[in-house]
């Protein structure tokens, strides 16, 4: 984690509950297993905690580890429609990314899960902390 962006995201997780950071060869099995490139600001939370759990401002924030995602992902698979899954509010709402706009966040209910459901956050993670942060909930109705 030496990069300033890197630094900035890892300070909206030093509070957390966090796991230890995944090895090179966890991520890099992540990325095979939904054929893609993952972000890189996604790759160093990863690098920092291999799952993570607690508040960002008023919102509650549970990001999965390796094994939780590809979990997710694979339960879910005929319903996300393309979306990465990669953690929750620890409630009705899953936060994934979208690989087809450019790794952008939102947030979408378990049931019904899909795109249609897809409530668009943030364009980054560092966007996306700040949307918790400031308890920025766009779209939601």
């Amino acid at each position: 984690m030496g990069s300033e962006n890197d630094q900035i995201l890892t300070e909206f997780l030093a509070h957390m509950n966090r796991e230890p950071g995944a090895s090179e060869q966890e991520i890099a099995k992540l990325g095979i297993g939904f054929r893609v490139f993952l972000p890189e600001d996604y790759k160093s939370i990863l690098r920092f905690a291999n799952g993570a759990a607690g508040r960002i401002g008023p919102e509650e924030l549970l990001i999965y580890s390796i094994d939780e995602v590809l979990d997710a992902n694979l339960r879910f698979d005929k319903f996300r429609e393309g979306l990465v899954i990669f953690g929750s509010d620890g409630g009705g709402e899953a936060y994934v990314f979208d690989p087809s706009d450019a790794w952008s966040i939102g947030m979408m209910p378990w049931i019904p899960a899909g795109r249609k459901e897809l409530v668009p956050l943030a364009r980054s993670l560092h966007g996306f902390f700040l949307v918790l942060q400031n308890n920025e909930r766009l779209g939601r109705k």
